[in-house]
């Protein structure tokens, strides 16, 4: 686990902020599709079947459809492995996504690739807030929550811009549309490279009965390593409390 030496609420704001990075792949993916489909070059590459009106349109739905599908699985996985590797598997699904778009020979690849992207996106998207709410202290809990919204209208942004620029710059070649959709990919390598680097989930940890290891993720997340401190300690039997409570009532979900 990652421990710098920083005051603990920025500590646990930067863990937020690199949990985020799904959403600027979201934003992203969202916005630059339609920098792509009026290339030409894109088009020639999609071939006869791109003149069908409803396929061009499927393009761009169809990383929708995978968001709608990647968010099924989150509830399982992230209960079974836990938030960072469901958060890695995400980002893994996303980069061949990612990869498949950009590699695109034909219309089936193209399809193939948005539709594992948003799958991707979805896991990361529906997951990552649940991650930054656990980690969070609760006096920045709603700002580094809402962190997700601003990271989408970055991603666009920066989509925007880039397909723009593709557009001016290399009209008419295969790098008009191959550079603004291998770009996408760019973000979603350190958020499977280096997650396991930041904290997991401590209400994951005590859901486990790994409640010395929440307690120790807890200590490192807003006291500096102190497991003595009074909020550390009163958050931990918070967090039993209500752990207990859904067993009761439940399987808790």
């Amino acid at each position: 686990m990652l421990n710098l030496d920083l005051p603990p609420k920025v500590y646990t704001w930067l863990c937020g902020l690199f949990a985020s990075l799904g959403s600027i792949i979201f934003g992203y993916d969202l916005g630059v599709i339609a920098g792509v489909l009026p290339a030409p070059d894109f088009i020639r590459v999609m071939g006869s079947r791109y003149d069908n009106p409803d396929l061009q349109g499927l393009i761009a739905s169809i990383f929708v459809l995978g968001c709608f599908f990647g968010m099924v699985p989150v509830a399982y996985l992230a209960d079974r492995f836990g938030r960072r590797i469901t958060i890695q598997v995400g980002a893994a699904v996303y980069i061949v996504g990612g990869a498949l778009q950009t590699g695109a020979r034909d219309m089936d690849m193209m399809l193939a690739g948005r539709f594992f992207a948003g799958f991707g996106v979805g896991i990361v998207s529906d997951l990552a807030p649940l991650y930054q709410a656990e980690i969070a202290h609760p006096s920045i809990r709603g700002r580094l929550t809402t962190l997700q919204q601003f990271m989408l209208g970055i991603g666009a942004f920066c989509a925007s811009w880039i397909t723009y620029g593709t557009s001016a710059g290399l009209k008419g070649t295969q790098a008009e549309w191959r550079i603004p959709l291998g770009i996408q990919i760019a973000p979603a390598l350190p958020l499977l490279a280096f997650m396991l680097l930041l904290p997991e989930s401590p209400r994951w940890l005590a859901e486990k009965g790994r409640i010395d290891e929440a307690l120790s993720t807890l200590a490192r997340l807003h006291a500096r390593g102190d497991t003595n401190d009074r909020f550390v300690l009163s958050q931990i039997e918070d967090m039993k409390a209500d752990i207990l409570k859904a067993k009761d009532i439940g399987k808790s979900s």
